[in-house]
């Protein structure tokens, strides 16, 4: 497993030729996500996003959905083993 540090989301933005971000079976957590979602509202680049098995909870799940909804070039997003409840699926297909 590798662990997310704090500034590893921020290169998200860096990157403009990254067709795909696989963090699966990694440790990203809330606050890992939470400042993926920041990076992701303003992300132009990035299609494809794997957070399988990523531990991020109800809480990432929806910061991660908040950003969905600003990001415009996002196409799919893996989700699945995240430890997300109900509220977390609500605020993903809202």
């Amino acid at each position: 497993r590798m662990l997310i540090h704090a500034d590893q989301p921020q290169q998200l933005n860096k990157s403009t030729t990254s067709t795909s971000m696989d963090l699966s079976h990694s440790y990203v957590g809330p606050e890992g996500a939470i400042r993926l979602a920041a990076d992701l509202k303003s992300n132009s680049t990035l299609p494809h996003l794997n957070l399988r098995d990523t531990y991020i909870g109800t809480a990432g799940c929806i910061a991660i959905a908040e950003a969905l909804h600003l990001n415009t070039r996002l196409e799919s997003i893996d989700l699945s083993h995240c430890l997300i409840d109900f509220d977390g699926g609500e605020a993903v297909v809202d």
